[in-house]
């Protein structure tokens, strides 16, 4: 059957069940409506109410109705589902499989499919039911038209006339495969054939002897046509050949009762039974052959298992098993008693394998022990021929070859070390003897031999150097102390003229300070310049000299600050009048800021301050500039060697009080330190980054505020 056709039964038995239970619904509707429609007598009220409850189960029905055709669809969809996911699985795209399975159990799930699911499980098993009871149908329907065919064969089987018999058994396998003994006997028949081929004498012999027969019988049948009593002994001649199972001549002798007399006595039920009863003696006969076989074949399996011909063996069990499928001896030999016996074989040739490799392997190991590489890795081959990865087999033959290079290079080096203790020995002997470049020659010759000799190295990077150099300090140390008596006499003559000089220096400041300090300016101007003269960077001589020069200008420009004042003190007016000078004034003292120089910068940010107050970020630079000066002496300051280095813990507390205190300046340099002595000392990276960016919004809120 194609699988249209099963597709269309299917789709008739869902069509009948649904129009059956249709119908179902039509006939239980119709009860429904008999008994609860009440009759044209009943008042008009009631039946108003009857009609709204009809229209409440009429709806429901609707909605169960729709809810139905829903579900249906969604089965389809869940069909459809399932295919496509088998369709992917196969494909090999697993994720999109599972996810289509997936939207089938979530379909499921869904509440208005549980009736649905149990609705449809009733009609699958009804459906089964169906096919199986058509199925049984066309079983009994083969095996009875099997049966006359079948019957038939097994006569002209028995009669001989196999290539009837073939046929008619071959009419029984197209009706119905594998009925009864019908392959049994389509494979005997031909051999059967064979035998009546090889015997073809015999059989015109029975042909004549056949033919004599069948004259004798309608003799019989004419005597027994007239003679009726003659049936009653041919009766009893065929019960006795019956009873004897002689069931053919039986058989042949009721045909001649029914001839001479029909349905005489029990011909008829006996000529029924007998073809029965030749079938069974017939298998009777097969079964006795068959097991003649099989002990034929059991003979030659155990001959071929106990000389260890398990190929053999094997085949013969198997035929066993194909003429008896259920014959436990067989199964034990294939099972169990061969596979069992092949292991311990295997296992008795293991261990002769493994005691000939050991042996190989022990003398092996005494000829590598040996230093016999050569004869050892022989013995290591053959070990491992005879089994494979034997032992650490593997481990000296990839070993050997190292061991005869390693052996050649402690041979090198033996060689390589007399020679390079030769060598040194005459170096040695150059060295002692302060022939230093016969020495030099000897050593290199060495290190060209062998680069990592460090006795070589250390005379000729050290020892050699050193030696030179203690022969020209000797050699040098006369001269230097006549050099050294020379520069001290020097340096006293020295000194005592810088005495002489610091003294008068001394005096020199020390009276340009009191003029200064006196606003003596231009004496004081004449007095710092002579010692700058006589003893140039003096203490702060160039400091007085620039700060002196300033005070000059300063007392030039009196009058017009006077008149500065009189104008009115609104930064309007000043930058109306002075705005350009002060400007000008205020960018020098910037510059001078940022070229370092402190001094002239404070100045410079006073003057601004005198002329106009909190003007920009002068106050700003007024307080950080002593910092800044400070910061720069302390940074100028060479300590001395005795000098204890101070912590970086210290340093750093020190930096971050300065840092509280906004001093800026001085708290970068104290960081700086500390970075010098630590990297990454605490978070002293996070205040290096941090410390000018608070030093541009401390300037940006004074210019703010400055901001009129």
């Amino acid at each position: 059957m194609t699988l249209s056709s099963k597709e269309a039964n299917t789709e008739e038995l869902q069509e009948e069940i649904t129009s059956e239970e249709e119908k179902e619904k039509l006939e239980i509707n119709s009860e429904i409506i008999e008994k609860k429609v009440p009759a044209y007598t009943t008042g008009l009220k009631q039946l108003i109410e009857e009609a709204e409850k009809w229209i409440k189960k009429l709806d429901e029905e609707i909605k169960d109705a729709k809810m139905f055709e829903r579900n249906r669809g969604k089965e389809e969809k869940v069909r459809e589902h399932y295919a496509q996911a088998i369709l992917l699985y196969q494909q090999g795209e697993l994720e999109k499989a599972k996810k289509e399975l997936e939207k089938v159990i979530e379909i499921a799930k869904e509440s208005e499919m549980k009736g649905y699911i149990h609705w449809s499980e009733k009609r699958f098993k009804k459906e089964h039911e169906i096919k199986e009871k058509d199925e049984k149908e066309k079983m009994n329907k083969l095996e009875k038209e099997a049966a006359i065919p079948y019957i038939q064969a097994l006569f002209l089987y028995k009669e001989k006339k196999y290539e009837q018999a073939y046929e008619q058994f071959e009419e029984v396998q197209n009706i119905m495969p594998d009925y009864k003994q019908t392959s049994y006997y389509l494979k005997r028949i031909p051999q059967d054939l064979e035998k009546q081929i090889e015997g073809t004498k015999e059989r015109a012999l029975k042909e004549k002897e056949k033919t004599i027969e069948e004259a004798r019988v309608k003799e019989k049948k004419d005597k027994l046509s007239q003679l009726t009593q003659e049936s009653s002994h041919l009766y009893t001649q065929a019960l006795t050949l019956y009873k004897e199972k002689k069931y053919e001549e039986a058989f042949e002798k009721f045909k001649e009762v029914q001839k001479v007399f029909p349905d005489y006595s029990r011909s008829s039920y006996y000529l029924e039974c007998i073809p029965g009863d030749i079938e069974s003696q017939i298998e009777e006969i097969n079964e006795m052959e068959l097991k003649e076989e099989i002990e034929t074949l059991l003979k030659q399996a155990t001959s071929f298992y106990n000389n260890n011909q398990f190929d053999k063996a094997k085949s013969a069990f198997e035929e066993i098993l194909s003429l008896n499928h259920e014959h436990n001896e067989a199964k034990g030999y294939l099972e169990t008693r061969i596979p069992n016996k092949i292991k311990r074989i295997e296992m008795l040739a293991q261990e002769q394998l493994e005691k000939e490799a050991s042996s190989v392997y022990a003398q092996a190991l005494v000829l590598y022990k040996e230093e016999k590489y050569q004869q050892a890795s022989e013995l290591f081959k053959q070990a491992q021929e005879l089994l494979p990865e034997y032992s650490r087999s593997s481990y000296y033959l990839k070993q050997i070859p190292k061991d005869i290079e390693n052996r050649m290079e402690e041979a090198k080096k033996k060689e390589l070390k007399e020679k390079t203790d030769s060598l040194m020995k005459q170096a040695v002997s150059f060295y002692d003897n302060n022939q230093f470049d016969k020495a030099k020659g000897a050593f290199e010759e060495i290190l060209s031999l062998d680069y990592e000799h460090e006795e070589a190295k250390g005379y000729l990077e050290t020892r050699i150097p050193n030696k030179i150099k203690q022969i020209e300090i000797l050699v040098r140390q006369e001269e230097k102390e006549k050099l050294e008596k020379e520069q001290r006499a020097k340096e006293k003559e020295k000194e005592e003229k810088e005495r002489e000089l610091s003294g008068k220096v001394s005096r020199l400041y020390v009276r340009a300070l009191f003029l200064y300090q006196q606003e003596e300016c231009l004496q004081a101007f004449e007095l710092f310049k002579q010692i700058e003269r006589l003893l140039p960077d003096y203490r702060e001589t160039s400091y007085y000299l620039k700060r002196i020069s300033v005070d000059l200008e300063k007392q030039i420009e009196e009058t017009t600050e006077e008149e500065i004042k009189e104008e009115p003190k609104g930064l309007e007016g000043k930058e109306t009048v002075w705005g350009k000078e002060i400007s000008l004034l205020y960018e020098q003292a910037i510059n001078l800021y940022q070229e370092e120089k402190y001094g002239r910068a404070y100045e410079k940010f006073k003057e601004v301050e005198k002329l106009v107050p909190d003007y920009k970020a002068t106050a700003y630079y007024l307080k950080a500039i002593p910092q800044d000066i400070e910061g720069q002496l302390e940074n100028k300051r060479i300590p001395s060697k005795e000098e204890p280095q101070t912590p970086p813990s210290r340093l750093y507390e020190q930096a971050l009080a300065l840092y509280r205190e906004k001093k800026y300046g001085r708290a970068y340099e104290k960081f700086i330190e500390v970075q010098n002595l630590t990297p990454d000392y605490k978070e002293t990276s996070y205040y290096l980054k941090r410390i000018p960016e608070d030093i541009k919004s401390g300037i940006e809120k004074t210019k703010k505020h400055s901001t009129p």
